[in-house]
């Protein structure tokens, strides 16, 4: 294979963060702003290891599981932001900026539809990433003070949606 330098991706990603659409329909995202460093997709892959007492090793595996965590370590503390982070359901949040009030109480089973744009091949391609249906999974400690951004940095367990009909039940990705 040759080596194409136009194919080294680098840049920084835009994350955007909308209530989850089923049958992967075009979602309301809104973009969560600045990120304090690189946005992370992590996929997990579970096989079946088939051994034998006849040999040293395995055989084959078999897939039987899979899972894909995304991380955004956003610095905008916005409300929006920490309603999701804090997963809370969309009315937890009254107000007109800069007066905004979230009340936390009961955590929703808040599903999310999530995109990232980020740069692609060529020196002018971009990749989209679409997850179809994310829920928060993990939210970092918050810090407060003087010496750093309050930083939300949420992962996101990208679920599997049954309700897409074609092969992208995890997530889609599309160079253009």
């Amino acid at each position: 294979m040759a080596t194409t330098t136009a194919n080294i991706c680098i840049g920084a990603a835009t994350v955007s963060v909308g209530a989850y659409v089923s049958a992967g329909g075009a979602g309301t995202l809104t973009d969560v702003g600045h990120t304090k460093e690189a946005v992370t997709l992590t996929p997990a892959f579970e096989d079946y290891s088939v051994t034998s007492e006849r040999a040293f090793g395995v055989l084959k595996k078999i897939p039987i599981g899979g899972s894909f965590k995304l991380t955004v370590p956003m610095i905008e503390a916005t409300m929006e932001n920490y309603r999701v982070a804090f997963r809370q359901a969309s009315g937890s949040t009254t107000g007109t900026s800069p007066n905004i009030t979230l009340r936390v109480g009961d955590f929703a089973q808040n599903y999310h539809q999530v995109s990232i744009v980020s740069a692609g091949v060529g020196s002018t391609g971009t990749r989209t990433i679409t997850i179809w249906r994310a829920i928060v999974e993990n939210l970092e400690a918050i810090p407060y003070g003087k010496t750093g951004e309050q930083m939300l940095k949420v992962t996101f367990d990208c679920l599997y949606d049954d309700t897409v009909t074609t092969a992208d039940k995890f997530l889609k990705l599309v160079d253009s």
